[in-house]
């Protein structure tokens, strides 16, 4: 049963994939296997490290992690030497290059699948951007475009800055389904940049147990300990994952089809985000 709170902090989302794997597979499939699940688990420990940095910012913090990574996987495909190095340590990339690429391909054809099921709705796009004459290896165009179907776009960022910013705009607000308007703000681009990566992603789905809107209802939330504001407030009973430990609570809220699911953290103390937070790592929440 799960009913609205008086007392609300705030809350920590997380999307996680749950996906089957079969009972047999050859060797190369489970090499292929053990591949997909070390992109993951690297996936989520950059996705907790970023979180940490970022979280210190002022207001509220939306980002998505497989977004990045993904951008900064197709980066690393041309990375060599110290550079290659130090990405691969800060991203958690322990594959090497080949088996890495195919991995996140493996990915986004995993989440491409939920979507082909029909219940959810997710959109994954990638595009390079190049200026017109530069040149790269052949084999960094061709690799992004085999593992992550990332299309090439000649533009000219010399004497056209300004059309080609708004150019990758419309591309990206294309694919997001017009929700990111403005990825590039004026002066991210100048006469310098010579290469541009874009990865897009779109997600919409209903809960699997839907909420009554006759039953929203304003209620306090709390900013701080001694400041609240009246929010509205969804609320129903139902039967979910959840789970009480001494500092916090955790819910599971699934989306249609089951696939996918919403985890929301509720620290119990009006101002315990703090504490929550750092704790919020990795191997705490595979341990909750």
């Amino acid at each position: 049963m799960v009913k609205s709170k008086n007392t609300i902090v705030g809350a920590v989302l997380s999307l996680f994939v749950l996906l089957s794997v079969g009972c047999s597979k050859s060797p190369t499939s489970d090499l292929k296997e053990l591949g997909f699940y070390t992109v993951v688990k690297g996936n989520s420990a950059f996705a907790f490290d970023l979180y940490q940095k970022l979280k210190g910012k002022k207001g509220n913090l939306f980002f998505s992690p497989y977004s990045i990574s993904t951008a900064l996987a197709m980066t690393y495909a041309g990375a060599r030497g110290q550079t290659e190095k130090e990405m691969a340590e800060v991203l958690h990339f322990s594959l090497e290059q080949e088996p890495l690429h195919s991995s996140f391909s493996k990915l986004q054809s995993e989440l491409n699948a939920i979507q082909d099921k029909g219940h959810v709705k997710i959109s994954i796009a990638n595009s390079l951007w190049t200026q017109e004459g530069y040149h790269f290896l052949d084999a960094f165009f061709n690799l992004n475009k085999k593992y992550y179907g990332a299309g090439l776009n000649f533009v000219d960022f010399v004497t056209k800055t300004e059309a080609t910013r708004k150019t990758i705009n419309i591309w990206v607000e294309n694919k997001t389904q017009k929700k990111i308007k403005e990825l590039i703000k004026p002066g991210m681009i100048d006469l310098y940049t010579v290469l541009v990566l874009c990865n897009a992603i779109y997600f919409k789905g209903n809960w699997l147990s839907q909420f009554d809107k006759k039953r929203t209802m304003d209620a306090d939330f709390y900013i701080s300990s001694d400041k609240n504001i009246k929010v509205p407030m969804m609320s129903q009973n139902s039967k979910f994952k959840f789970k009480d430990f001494n500092d916090f609570s955790a819910i599971e809220l699934p989306y249609e089809g089951n696939d996918l699911s919403m985890v929301v953290f509720l620290p119990k103390k009006i101002d315990g985000l703090a504490d929550f937070e750092r704790n919020l790592t990795n191997d705490n929440v595979k341990d909750w």
